[in-house]
């Protein structure tokens, strides 16, 4: 086998107090999270907080991590993000949390604690944009390439786009600031957003010069005088992103 993935229960219950039923239904649940029926072999349970080895086959090792991969990012088939949520749902009911490792990595991690309708928890699905420098580029899922955005101190992560988009991305990578525009999926949890996926659909080169630099060029092309002007501010905007309106 070329990989183990644990799935640790982290609540009251140990190896020899969690039901057997319970036990099954957990198993059952990750067998469909990892898909690839014949590939991947229940490989025993661990001591201490309860952890479920699973143990996956060579051939099967890169589909399995692909599904995953997916599902981590709000995507992937119907049955593996069912799985998905019906763990966090017997880990709530269980008052546990719980988190699916292979090594050292965390590939998912499950919040538990209580049912998500206890926790007010909303989830928005919207037409947006986000604006930073390009990272990252790359991952497993032809159809899906992940993005990363840096936006100061602000990682964003969750984005994807079509491969034609992202071979024009790559041009921009570690550059210039870009502003992309797509649909996302924004959660709120205890009064906090928080963007779950974000799928590009297209994006745009700004103007980062520093708005010194930007004054200057405005005042040159209008000889000095803000008179001639109408709306000062729209015109800098403008020279800042470069399609003739403010954002």
């Amino acid at each position: 086998m070329t990989a183990e993935y644990r799935f640790r229960i982290a609540g009251h219950h140990t190896p020899q107090t969690l039901p057997m039923a319970r036990l099954a239904g957990y198993l059952g649940h990750l067998a469909t999270l990892f898909g690839e029926p014949s590939g991947v072999k229940f490989v025993g349970v661990e001591a201490g907080s309860t952890v479920l080895v699973a143990g996956v086959d060579d051939n099967a090792a890169p589909a399995v991590q692909t599904r995953l991969d997916n599902v981590a990012r709000g995507q992937g088939p119907n049955d593996a993000r069912s799985a998905l949520s019906r763990l966090g749902d017997m880990l709530a009911e269980d008052r546990a949390t719980g988190e699916l490792r292979r090594g050292a990595a965390v590939v998912l991690t499950f919040p538990g604690g209580e049912p998500a309708e206890a926790q007010g928890v909303l989830t928005v699905r919207q037409a947006g944009t986000m604006d930073g420098r390009v990272i990252r580029i790359g991952g497993t899922d032809d159809n899906a390439i992940a993005v990363h955005l840096r936006d100061g101190d602000t990682i964003h992560t969750g984005l994807t786009c079509a491969p034609e988009l992202a071979d024009r991305l790559k041009v921009q990578f570690r550059t210039g600031v870009i502003r992309v525009t797509g649909e996302g999926t924004w959660e709120r949890q205890a009064g906090t957003w928080r963007l779950r996926t974000f799928r590009i659909a297209d994006f745009e080169v700004l103007d980062d010069r520093p708005l010194d630099d930007l004054f200057a060029d405005v005042r040159r092309t209008y000889s000095g005088s803000w008179a001639d002007v109408a709306d000062p501010l729209a015109t800098i905007l403008a020279e800042r992103h470069g399609d003739g309106t403010a954002h």
